[in-house]
């Protein structure tokens, strides 16, 4: 593999298959990177839309939510759509939108027009931090990829729950089984916050790896799970970081995955 997509840090297999398809020249024209952290997906974003327009930058267009605004508004994707309607200098356009998840609806009702009726010199690259913030029929529009920083070390004891959590929660088991497989954090007195943000951060990982196996194919009952539990373990992961209770940040997590 050469060009940019061989220089990125984290998912690498990912990086792989992005580079096959440009060399093979079947291209989709949308896709879409969850997951990771948000360096993790712009990483990969910017090394994919390097070697999309070889060089040829002046056909690079970024979104993004402005500094005074919460949100990425529909005046933004149409003054995208306008662009796109003049011819790129090289081959292609490479649109990134970053946090894409971040579009207002009526935003994402307008993009979505675009990928209804794509323009075959456009290639549009999403950035999400959670798919089920994206409407579904963009979702089903592109080509979906879940990222995967780079492992944290970690206890072993605390590698071995996030382990056993993952395979409880591809079974489907009971509250009481997986609130078990936690015991190592939850029995702890001392650093109990620590270890708790290191087994949600490693249990993350492994939903991410399992997903990206299903190669966008999300409708088994497994890859529900999946999804399900990683969406509840990032929003666990922020309650911690907001200080919540580590003990009742776990167990809520075992009673919803």
């Amino acid at each position: 593999m050469a060009g940019s997509l061989e220089k990125v840090t984290n998912n690498l297999q990912i990086a792989l298959q992005l580079h096959k398809m440009i060399a093979s020249g079947r291209l989709v024209h949308a896709f879409l990177f969850c997951g990771g952290s948000a360096e993790s997906r712009k990483e990969l974003a910017s090394a994919f839309a390097e070697d999309l327009l070889e060089g040829d930058i002046i056909d690079y267009i970024c979104v993004s939510k402005p500094e005074d605004k919460q949100t990425i508004v529909v005046d933004q994707i149409e003054e995208l759509l306008a662009k796109l309607k003049y011819k790129p200098y090289g081959k292609r356009y490479v649109v990134v939108i970053e946090d894409a998840h971040l579009m207002r609806p009526e935003a994402q009702n307008k993009f979505l027009k675009s990928l209804e009726e794509p323009v075959s010199e456009t290639v549009y690259i999403l950035l999400s931090e959670r798919q089920s913030a994206m409407l579904p029929t963009i979702v089903s529009r592109c080509n979906s990829y879940f990222l995967e920083d780079a492992e944290p070390s970690a206890d072993p004891l605390i590698e071995a729950a996030a382990d056993e959590l993952f395979k409880l929660t591809l079974q489907g088991a009971p509250y009481y089984k997986k609130k078990a497989a936690l015991a190592p954090v939850l029995n702890l007195k001392e650093d109990q916050r620590e270890l708790a943000v290191s087994l949600l951060e490693i249990y993350s990982e492994r939903l991410r790896r399992g997903l990206s196996r299903e190669k966008g194919d999300f409708t088994s009952n497994s890859s529900k799970r999946m999804l399900r539990a990683l969406e509840t373990a990032q929003r666990a992961l922020r309650s911690l970081k907001e200080m919540a209770s580590p003990a009742y940040t776990l167990k809520s997590l075992c009673l919803i995955i």
